[in-house]
């Protein structure tokens, strides 16, 4: 849609530069061969932790805010080259809806807008290159899918009477209209400009002017190191386990004649090899928003900062947790509280809790892209999450459950789920999903349909109310109507 003179006028500077810039990534190639384009985002993983540095050392509103859209600007450039010109235009899109749409629907309104732009990312990537997977530009498109999306809703809740707004809305609102510098401050920030955490706008804007709580950050080396080594740990799990159990190897079928007991093995190690792809990547950004300081959130009881108010992953909460829900949580977890709070909280003023959830999941999957994986996982897990409201009560009905041997028995419950579903997301296609699914008899969706029909349709877990927000209170999470609230 650009004018050709202007198109091949950024090209032939992309060519200029190219030797200079990709240089170092060459390099590496060279040496360990792996694909350019993940040597190149762990590049930027890496260079945004000096960056952050320098961003927490400055002082002045209008600096700090230059600073982290030039930065991001520069890092999202480095990563998808000519591509940035659809993000800026997205960007600009977005800010250009802010200023001609009713207040009243400017969030809806930025929510589709940015959905079709995703969509529109995710196709072209399947014409580009069909079953394949870079770090290219769908993944920069689907975080700021989140940053417009959410700075569009906070301003809408700005112009709404505080009795129409949760407690948690009337914190995050905006009543002012942002500028843009602080919109594209906002939106390109540098340590999430590729792959999050996504700040929300009034902290943003708290954090850039170190007002409030920001006003004293304490040093944040020492645990930024820790998190980035965590990555690295992370990334040399995932490539030894990736080489010697790659999933391809579950739509074969070698892998379907084997045992039950064999593939249900296999695919713990395979999948926790899978996991620690994410796993490197999450905690390499999370590692660069902790240099910043903006995941300050106050001091614990031993007068420890900590540094959670914005995270990508809790890894042992995944691996150890005995609750498949608990697990969802924990998993992207930025991208899990922005579903929560801009589609979730927004549906379910109008719905139930559970065609909230449906249509929240459906969401995600949109978000994902167009393969049939992303439909029957996230399908999957939503009906998954239904049956595991139902744990709880479970547990009190049948104390034994508590004992060493019950939390295990529910752990490899949640964990086998979350194996069927990360393999169902990996192979992508349905020619190879199908095999896989028939190799592990379809078991775990059939054993949450049976679960389901038992929790639902049978005293099996029906237990007094009481008693279920007793434990509930017990493990630390709010009774069920609260927690809705």
């Amino acid at each position: 849609y650009l004018p050709e003179g202007f198109r091949n006028s950024v090209n032939a500077t992309f060519t200029e530069w190219e030797p200079i810039l990709y240089f170092p990534e060459n390099e590496i190639c060279k040496i360990i061969k792996f694909p350019p384009d993940q040597i190149r985002i762990v590049l930027v993983f890496l260079s945004v932790y000096p960056l952050a540095f320098i961003h927490k050392a400055m002082n002045g509103g209008n600096g700090r805010h230059w600073f982290a859209f030039l930065a991001g600007l520069f890092l999202q450039t480095y990563q998808v080259r000519q591509k940035i010109l659809y993000v800026l235009m997205e960007a600009f899109g977005g800010y250009f809806l802010l200023h001609v749409i009713n207040r009243r629907w400017i969030g809806l309104t930025t929510m589709i807008y940015v959905i079709c732009c995703v969509s529109f990312s995710h196709l072209y990537r399947m014409w580009e290159y069909y079953g394949g997977w870079q770090m290219d530009l769908s993944t920069i498109i689907m975080y700021q899918t989140i940053t417009l999306s959410s700075v569009a809703y906070a301003y809408q809740d700005g112009g709404e009477p505080d009795d129409k707004l949760s407690s948690e809305q009337k914190y995050r609102k905006v009543v002012n209209k942002p500028s843009f510098l602080e919109y594209f401050s906002y939106v390109f920030f540098f340590p999430s400009s590729i792959l999050g955490p996504a700040p929300e706008f009034r902290e943003y804007c708290d954090f850039i002017l170190k007002k409030g709580e920001f006003e004293k950050l304490p040093s944040t080396f020492i645990p930024s190191m820790v998190r980035m080594l965590q990555g690295f740990l992370c990334l040399g799990l995932h490539t030894v386990l990736h080489t010697i159990f790659p999933p391809i190897f579950a739509s074969t079928q070698e892998f379907a004649n084997s045992s039950l007991w064999y593939k249900m093995a296999w695919l713990q190690i395979s999948c926790y090899g899978i996991r620690n792809k994410y796993y490197t990547a999450w905690c390499l950004t999370d590692g660069g928003m902790f240099a910043t300081g903006y995941t300050f959130n106050g001091y614990d009881k031993d007068n420890n900062a900590k540094l959670d108010r914005t995270y990508q992953i809790n890894i042992l909460e995944i691996e150890l947790g005995h609750n498949s829900r608990t697990m969802i949580e924990n998993w992207n977890h930025d991208v899990h509280l922005w579903l929560k709070r801009y589609t979730y909280a927004r549906v379910r003023k109008v719905m139930s809790s559970g065609g909230a959830a449906y249509i929240t999941y459906f969401i995600s999957a949109f978000w994902h892209g167009f393969y049939p994986s992303y439909y029957l996982g996230f399908g999957t897990i939503a009906f998954i999450n239904e049956n595991m409201k139902h744990i709880p009560k479970l547990v009190v009905k049948y104390p034994w459950l508590k004992s060493f041997g019950g939390k295990f028995l529910l752990y490899q419950f949640a964990m086998q789920s979350a194996n069927y579903n990360g393999m169902t997301f990996t192979l992508l296609l349905w020619e190879n999903i199908l095999p896989f699914f028939n190799a592990v008899f379809w078991y775990i969706l059939i054993g949450h349909i049976f679960i389901f029909i038992l929790f639902n349709f049978t005293s099996f877990t029906r237990v007094p109310k009481h008693l279920e927000d007793k434990y509930l209170e017990e493990i630390g999470r709010k009774p069920r109507k609260k927690e809705e609230q």
